[in-house]
This record gives structure tokens, sequence and C-alpha cells, in this order.
């Protein structure tokens, strides 16, 4: 039995830290697209963050960015026959729905494998916390449908708080106004 989790680029990891889980759970990463004007950023292992975050500060214009498509994600279901996909929160991203496309049309073509896509009302480290548990149901040997429900309690009872330093790509990209992004919380 394989087991695969794919995430997309909203969280932090790059591989799963325990060497005996490598052979036994196949990690994926869906990238988002990142614009910024003309200029198309992949949000992938091989990004240069400097650069993005320099010309992202230069640029007065609209950024944005691009959830990774069905194809996408659905290319990196296929290397496993019980997947697990954990989006970034669908408040800010239509990840999550590209990730269920893809999960629907994985069922249909492969109607004896298993997915479950996880909505993680989150981003970055909580992403992390989560995957870093289902590798712990994994290796308990737990059935899938046994760490569908575990992994489901954990996330409704799992929340992290954390702050950004600005607002400023919030407010290029529209998701913000300029007058919420410049009011502070005393």
């Amino acid at each position: 039995m394989k087991y695969g989790i794919v995430v997309d680029s909203g969280c932090d990891l790059t591989c799963l830290e325990h060497p005996t889980l490598i052979n036994k759970i196949d990690f994926a990463r869906a990238p988002l697209k990142l614009d910024v004007g003309e200029t198309e950023f992949v949000d992938d292992f091989n990004l240069n963050i400097e650069k993005f975050m320099a010309q992202m500060y230069a640029y007065d214009g609209k950024t944005g960015s691009a959830a990774p498509s069905p194809q996408t994600w659905l290319s990196a279901y296929e290397k496993s026959e019980y997947v697990f996909a954990i989006t970034i929160t669908s408040g800010l991203s239509g990840s999550y729905n590209s990730a269920q496309i893809a999960a629907d049309l994985f069922k249909t073509l492969y109607p004896e494998r298993k997915i479950y896509v996880i909505d993680s009302k989150s981003a970055g480290p909580e992403i992390t916390l989560i995957v870093r548990k289902l590798t712990e149901y994994i290796n308990a040997s737990m059935s899938f449908d046994e760490i569908v429900e575990s992994i489901e309690n954990y996330r409704k009872n799992t929340h992290l708080l954390f702050v950004l330093q600005s607002l400023d790509n919030f407010i290029k990209n529209g998701r913000v106004s300029k007058l919420q992004g410049t009011m502070q919380v005393f």
C-alpha cells in the first residue's frame, strides 16, 4: 500500500523529514503561480525568493496568484494508491476547488484507489502540522478511513495564528482595501 501526501505551495515543507517515511509515502507539491505585472513566477522548489520579493516590492501595480490546475493536482495524485491532499485555505485561494476537481477525476480514472482532500482553513505552518500528523497516522498503520476521521478531528482542533509584516501584497491584489491595509489594531 503506497500513500501519497500532496500539498500546494501554501505549505512550508519541502520534503518529509523522517527517513523511514520516504519509501512509504510519496510527497508532492502542486505549485501556485504568482504574478507580478507581466512576470509569472512558479512557486515550486526552484523559486528564487529574493528575486520574486524584490520584484514584488518594486512593482506598484496589481499582483496576483493562480491556484494549481486540476491537471497539476491529478499528476501528483497518480503516483499513489492512497492519497491525502492538503490545500491552503479555500477562503484565500481556489486551490481547494482545483484539488477537489482533480480528486473527482482521480476517482473516475482509478476507482480502486482512495483520495481525501483537506481544506486546511489556514496556511503555511498549520499545513505543515497537518502533514506531520498524517505521517504519524500512516506510520501507525491506521486504515485509510481511520486516518480520514482522525485527521479531520485534528484539523478542526488545530488553530494557528500568525502576524503579517505587511499587507502590501493583499492591497495590491485587491484582497484588502487600502483603507483596511492602513488601519492598525490596538
